[in-house]
C-alpha cells in the first residue's frame, strides 16, 4: 500500500509540474481514483443543511463507500441517509470518471425530482467541488452531463412499465425506493447495460412485506448486519428478527436484548448472515436502521424520538418493523 501511494503521489507530481490545464485535470482524476471515496466525501461534498459532509457518526458507511461491489443492496429504515448516499455515489463518480453513463430509477415521477433537485443538485453546489468542476453540458431535472468528464445521469421513473427506460446505454443504474417497483420490470431495465463493460447495479430501499421486491433481492445477497457485543454478557446482537428487536430500544439507549445491557453501536461490525464464496457472491447487501446509527442512539433528544416510536401506540407493529428497524413484516 506504502509503494502504490508513493508512486501514485509521484505520478500526480509529475503531471503538476507541467503547469497546464490538461494535466491539472489528470492529476485530480489520479488523486480521486486512488482515495477512499469516504475521505473524498468529507473533502468535498456538503450535506443538505450546507455543512461539509462528516461521517463520524455513520461509520458503518465507510465499508459501503470505500469497497462498492458490482452489485450492491441497501436494505434501510427511513432515514438512513439512503438518498445521501445515492447522491453522493453519482456525483462522485461523474467526476471521477470519463465517459461514465448512469441511469437513476425511482418508482415515481414526483420522487425522481424530488431526487434530483434536493439531492443531485445540493451535491454539485458544494463549493469545495464547484471550484474543481468546469461546468455542465445539459443539466435539468432529468439528465446532468459534467463538461470535464462527459459522464452523466439519467433520471427516471418506473413501476410497473418500464417503457420509458428502454432507449438508454448505461454503464451503471441506481434503482431507488425499489420496494415499490415491480420486481419482473428489473431485467428490463438491466438491458440498458447490455453493452457496457461494467454493469454495475445499487438497489436501494425500505422493505415492507416478506414477498416485497426489495426482501426477495435480500434472500439472494449475503445479508450484511451491523453486530455489536454486548460488554456485560458477551452476547452478540444484530437488529434482526432473531435477536428479539423490540428489546434493543430500551428508554436508556440502545440495549443488548438478552440482558438489556447498553450497547456501543461505534464497535460494530459487518457481518455476514448468508455466507457465500467470493465467486458465488452476486450482490452485497447491507441493513441500515436508525437504533444502530451513532447519529440518533448517542444522541438524547434523537433517541428519545425512536423510544416514543417504538413505544407508542401510533405506530403498529408493522410501521415499527418497516420505517424504524428496515425489517420485513407481514400483517
Amino acid at each position: 500500500m506504502l509503494y502504490c501511494m508513493t508512486n501514485i503521489i509521484g505520478k500526480v507530481s509529475d503531471l503538476l509540474k507541467r503547469k497546464d490545464q490538461k494535466a491539472s485535470f489528470l492529476a485530480r482524476q489520479w488523486l480521486l481514483l486512488n482515495t477512499p471515496l469516504s475521505k473524498i466525501i468529507e473533502l468535498y461534498l456538503y450535506d443538505n443543511e450546507g455543512h461539509i459532509q462528516n461521517l463520524e457518526k455513520f461509520q458503518m458507511m465507510r465499508p459501503i463507500y470505500d469497497q462498492i461491489p458490482r452489485r450492491l443492496l441497501l436494505k434501510c429504515s427511513r432515514k438512513t441517509l439512503k438518498s445521501t448516499l445515492l447522491s453522493n455515489i453519482i456525483t462522485l463518480n461523474m467526476v471521477r470518471y470519463n465517459h461514465y453513463k448512469m441511469l437513476y430509477v425511482a418508482p415515481q415521477e414526483l420522487s425522481t425530482k424530488y431526487f434530483s433537485n434536493n439531492y443531485l443538485n445540493v451535491r454539485f453546489e458544494s463549493p469545495p467541488l464547484k471550484k474543481i468542476l468546469h461546468g455542465f453540458i445539459k443539466n435539468d431535472v432529468f439528465e446532468k452531463i459534467l463538461n470535464a468528464t462527459n459522464s452523466s445521469v439519467i433520471l427516471r421513473y418506473c413501476k410497473e412499465d418500464a417503457s420509458r427506460i428502454r432507449g438508454p446505454a448505461t454503464d451503471h443504474n441506481i434503482h431507488d425506493e425499489i420496494q415499490d417497483i415491480l420486481f419482473d420490470v428489473l431485467p428490463i431495465i438491466k438491458e440498458t447495460m447490455a453493452l457496457s463493460p461494467f454493469k454495475r447495479e445499487i438497489f436501494a430501499g425500505t422493505p415492507l412485506t416478506t414477498d416485497n421486491t426489495i426482501n426477495v433481492l435480500w434472500k439472494t445477497s449475503n445479508q450484511l448486519e451491523w453486530a455489536m457485543k454486548c460488554e456485560s454478557c458477551n452476547h452478540w446482537n444484530t437488529l434482526t428478527e432473531d435477536n428479539e428487536p423490540l428489546k434493543m430500544v430500551q428508554k436508556e439507549g440502545l440495549s443488548c436484548s438478552k440482558c438489556a445491557g447498553l450497547l456501543d453501536s461505534s464497535k460494530g461490525i459487518w457481518v455476514e448472515f448468508n455466507p457465500q464464496k467470493e465467486e458465488d457472491r452476486d450482490l452485497v447487501g447491507f441493513h441500515l436502521a436508525q437504533p444502530i446509527l451513532t447519529h440518533f442512539n448517542q444522541d438524547p433528544k434523537e433517541w428519545k424520538e425512536i423510544y416514543k416510536k417504538v413505544t407508542n401506540t401510533n405506530y403498529n407493529i408493522g410501521q415499527i418493523y418497516n420505517e424504524v428497524f428496515g425489517l420485513a413484516y407481514d400483517v
